[in-house]
């Protein structure tokens, strides 16, 4: 890689791109059941804006906008109802290309603007401020937006900027092994002109990750030669030490996602004017070749579903390459929105179903060898669980049927309601759980109300067990009645309607006089839910 130039096979490279379209497709109904702006920002970070059901991902997003006390919306960050790290939605966005100032959905608000409200971001650690400074460097690059407020900390762009680098250099390896953190700073030093000086400093970063690709290539090499050889893989081999120093194990979906992460970073630095050496562009190039000769033997036989994010970063990595391969002049003007070319329309994938059918029957020297493991199978809801949640939706109308993917608990969340707060059927293995829970600071005010109706639905429920759990999601609380699987299905959907057609009035009327607002709340910095008594920070 060092001593010999290597070129991307393109055709290769567009076939496996548009393989993931396809083996993607079958899985975003389901990831999108799931409910969680992690999983749709992963899939807008790999296949783009993308059409589904004749609607695009960003109207998908709207669904997890917070409004405040003068009709701002936001973006809870860190946050099971919003992001779970700061700023990734949005910066997942810019990588696809996204317009900073076209609508989310018909009426909503932008990207931009987002990023103009989304600054308490719920947390003080400086490594998790990668994606933040991606997104601020293209979303607010004259930084004349309103301080960001970290956990109680008020801090400047600059602020952020010198703790991000102080995180790279002393911090964690987590979030990715530090790959966003450079990604941040090498972008917001490059595109605001005050922080030009750090572009040095970034340098030295991607320089330091670039370096790993060699390590990477050469496991791929091992990878090649082993087959070329027909030789058994053996925990003592090179190639388990190598993956041992890089702690991906066996598992193909680790080799890829390492590798879209790095990949990734060198396309924007190069896009940035950064310098990429010949040396670690033919590390690029070989990694591509090697992963994409693989990939559309393996990725067919994992369970896609559980490692889509592994082949979205991965996607989002080679379709970047692709773009800066066709447009030389985007290495001196790089302009974020061609990448949205490369925008997947699920509601007709290309496929390559003859390919796929021959996969299926073969046996890849990569498994017959021991080369690679693959993912495990996704868990399985329970029959059970699924027949309560079958019953009960055909008994309601939309606005109150059981909403989610996940394999143990469905959640109904109705209109005007903060997310945090919502009805729940929870599968607890043996018995199920028909609850209402709150899950943040900032749904508290309903938590009397609630819990005054233990009493009322205990008695109407009785014999099954109901009673208030203070100590619920960091002590918010839940009210729930558990059903042992010796209660019928029809039971248990009967009682969750109970529940809903019990409580729902009073707390319906309660939840839609009441606003989040982005101001954090008195000493404990926590979001609060207002009656109109705060200001939007």
């Amino acid at each position: 890689m060092q001593h010999y130039p290597v070129s991307v096979d393109q055709a290769l490279l567009d076939r496996t791109s548009n393989l993931l379209v396809t083996l993607m497709a079958p899985h975003v109904e389901t990831l999108l059941e799931r409910d969680g702006l992690p999983h749709l920002c992963h899939i807008i970070n790999g296949w783009g804006n993308a059409t589904f059901h004749g609607r695009r991902m960003t109207e998908y997003m709207t669904m997890f906008l917070q409004h405040g006390t003068l009709g701002e919306s936001f973006i809870l960050q860190c946050d099971p109802e919003g992001d779970f790290h700061p700023w990734q939605s949005l910066a997942y966005g810019v990588m696809a290309g996204i317009d900073p100032d076209e609508p989310l959905a018909v009426g909503t608000t932008t990207l931009r603007n987002l990023a103009k409200t989304s600054r308490f971001l719920n947390t003080n650690d400086g490594h998790e401020l990668g994606h933040l400074l991606f997104a601020l460097a293209f979303l607010d690059p004259t930084l004349k937006g309103k301080s960001f407020d970290l956990a109680g900390n008020i801090c400047s762009g600059q602020d952020l900027l010198t703790k991000a680098i102080d995180a790279h250099h002393f911090g964690s390896f987590e979030v990715c092994r530090k790959i966003h953190l450079t990604e941040g700073i090498a972008s917001i030093s490059a595109q605001v002109p005050a922080f030009s000086k750090h572009r040095t400093t970034a340098q030295g970063f991607i320089t330091g990750q670039l370096d790993i690709l060699f390590v990477l290539g050469t496991i791929l090499s091992e990878v090649k030669s082993t087959i070329q050889a027909r030789k058994l893989h053996r925990s003592n081999s090179l190639l388990s030490s190598l993956r041992e120093s890089l702690i991906i194990g066996d598992f193909f979906e680790n080799h890829v996602y390492y590798a879209g992460h790095l990949i990734e970073l060198a396309g924007f630095a190069i896009a940035q004017g950064y310098t990429v050496t010949e040396a670690h562009q033919s590390a690029i190039a070989f990694t591509i070749n090697e992963i994409n000769s693989v990939l559309p033997l393996l990725a067919p036989r994992l369970s896609f579903e559980d490692c889509f994010l592994h082949f979205g970063h991965y996607r989002r990595a080679i379709t970047l390459i692709r773009e800066l391969q066709i447009n030389e002049e985007q290495r001196k003007k790089f302009n974020l929105n061609n990448l949205r070319r490369y925008e997947a329309n699920f509601d007709s994938p290309e496929s390559d179903s003859r390919f796929l059918r021959q996969v299926e029957k073969s046996n890849p020297p990569e498994i017959d060898l021991g080369l690679y493991k693959l993912d495990r199978s996704i868990r399985q809801p329970r029959p059970r669980f699924l027949e309560v949640v079958s019953i009960y939706n055909e008994m309601v109308d939309v606005p109150f049927k059981l909403r989610g993917g996940f394999d143990h608990f469905r959640r109904i969340i109705p209109k005007h309601w903060p997310r945090a707060a919502h009805y729940e059927l929870l599968d607890y293995g043996d018995c199920l759980g028909v609850e209402i829970h709150l899950e943040s600071d900032c749904v508290l005010p309903l938590r009397i109300a609630i819990q005054n109706f233990t009493p009322e639905i205990s008695k109407r429920l009785h014999p099954i067990k109901t009673s208030w759990d203070s100590d619920w999601y960091k002590c918010r609380g839940r009210l729930r009645s558990i059903f042992p699987d010796s209660i019928s299905s029809e039971s248990v959907a009967g009682g969750l309607l109970l529940l809903l057609e019990t409580t729902f009035p009073t707390l319906n009327s309660l939840a839609k006089t009441l606003s989040v607002s982005s101001l954090r709340a008195s000493n404990k910095h926590k979001h609060i839910i207002t009656s109109n008594l705060t200001k939007p920070y």
